[in-house]
């Protein structure tokens, strides 16, 4: 574990000094290897599976430590990582202005999960002149665990390929942490995780997204009204195809959907809106919406 004052520094430097030093090779494959040739051959495999996943621990590392230095406002940041024999573990956190807190100033947001719903979309930064808002949105995709702690919230995700962010109990009272977690026999790359929010998978655009309704709601709360559509619907006119995932929630109002699945969908037809994980009730208020839509 190190600290850096951010007055001083840049986010690279890290990356060479702290956290490239405690990747290995494990040797455990080539020790089970019937022979030499399988061995050598294994610990080939392996060396070219370990650089991919370096590659991406290296773009998610420094797309923190930009965030830290550019956008906490702190006075310092600690960094650390891990590898044990299954995971590489990296930790960030800076001493200053939570992340919600920064997304809450610039967009007038006051709720921490709603601040998370619009960092789960993409697109989404407290400094749009310098910044595309994409750096911790594929920083999630690339690991297999992250989570996120500031201002006395935590999100956390445990499924890459679900997207799915469930509230937690946060550790981190002061500033921004987040810790993340790459299995190190992993199959993914960085430019096939680049690639996958590229609508026709040809370049590095960054055209779709995956909304997790979940966070808006909870207990107390369902997704009802046509304002609670209206923030679900913020941004989304910036992708051409949006994924609106509907897990884990049993019902959705009226308002709330022909709002979104009509109104805004009639505003912005060049938007391809698809519904996933709907429950019986969900899907049932979706093809009623769409069809006073088609009618």
């Amino acid at each position: 574990m190190r600290r850096h004052p951010i007055a001083s520094w840049h986010e690279d430097p890290p990356w060479s000094l702290d956290f490239t030093p405690c990747l290995a090779v494990s040797d455990a494959v080539a020790r089970t290897a019937r022979t030499a040739q399988m061995a050598q051959m294994a610990q080939m495999a392996q060396m070219a599976q370990m650089v991919q996943m370096a590659h991406m621990a290296q773009h998610a590392v420094t797309e923190l430590l930009s965030n830290a230095t550019e956008h906490s406002g702190g006075a310092s940041v600690t960094v650390s990582t891990r590898q044990t024999p299954l995971r590489l573990q990296l930790l960030a956190s800076d001493d200053g202005r939570g992340i919600f807190d920064a997304i809450g100033e610039t967009y007038q947001i006051a709720d921490p999960a709603q601040a998370m719903l619009e960092l789960a979309k993409g697109k989404l930064g407290t400094c749009p002149d310098r910044h595309s808002g994409r750096g911790l949105f594929f920083t999630a995709r690339l690991a297999d665990v992250i989570d996120l702690h500031a201002s006395n919230v935590a999100f956390q995700q445990r499924d890459w390929q679900r997207a799915q962010w469930h509230q937690g109990r946060s550790a981190c009272p002061r500033g921004s942490s987040v810790y993340l977690a790459l299995c190190l026999d992993t199959t993914r790359t960085l430019a096939a995780v680049l690639r996958r929010y590229r609508l026709d998978g040809a370049g590095y655009g960054f055209d779709r997204t995956v909304v997790p309704l979940r966070l808006m709601s909870g207990p107390p709360v369902a997704l009802a009204s046509r304002a609670q559509a209206r923030r679900v619907a913020s941004q989304l006119q910036r992708f051409r195809r949006v994924k609106l995932d509907f897990e884990g929630l049993a019902d959705v109002g009226h308002g709330f959907a022909d709002e979104l699945l009509r109104v805004f969908q009639n505003r912005n037809p060049e938007v391809g809106l698809v519904a996933v994980s709907m429950a019986p009730a969900v899907a049932a208020r979706v093809d009623s919406v769409r069809e006073v839509q088609v009618a």
